[in-house]
């Protein structure tokens, strides 16, 4: 009789997943793939002035190394990128992102101005058109549903 193996970490890895999608598209788009597991796993920093989480000394005592689980991830978004997932979760994310900014500067304007204010915002970010985005909302909420 065979052992069941190790259990699945995709749903470990999603989180990661979806914070590398808003970094791709939204705003980071200068950085590859590889860059940025790297920055979520903390290998490297994510701005000039900031410092890796780990360093080489923290990297050879971690298990499992950072190194390896940038390298799932990397191979995992890219999956991500050719079905088109990633920017469903990248668009997603960015907008969230922006209402929340927008309710917290404009508490007294309506919810619709909000919403459509950083559905702009949201386009502009990932570079896309205004049109484009609302559909991508919605099939970036269901991938965060299931």
């Amino acid at each position: 009789m065979s052992s069941p193996g190790r259990p699945s970490i995709e749903a470990e890895d999603f989180p990661l997943l979806v914070d590398m999608a808003e970094r791709w598209c939204g705003g980071h788009g200068e950085l590859s793939v590889r860059k940025i597991s790297r920055i979520v796993t903390g290998l490297e920093p994510a701005s000039s002035c900031a410092k890796a989480k780990y360093s080489c000394v923290d990297d050879a005592n971690m298990k499992p190394q950072p190194s390896s689980v940038a390298k799932r991830l990397e191979r995992r978004f890219l999956k991500l990128v050719e079905s088109g997932e990633a920017l469903a979760l990248s668009v997603n994310r960015v907008c969230h992102q922006e209402q929340t900014i927008l309710a917290s500067k404009f508490s007294k304007k309506s919810s619709d101005w909000i919403e459509r204010e950083a559905i702009r915002l949201t386009a502009a970010r990932c570079v896309l058109a205004i049109k484009d985005v609302v559909p991508l909302l919605k099939q970036g909420d269901v991938l965060l549903l299931r």
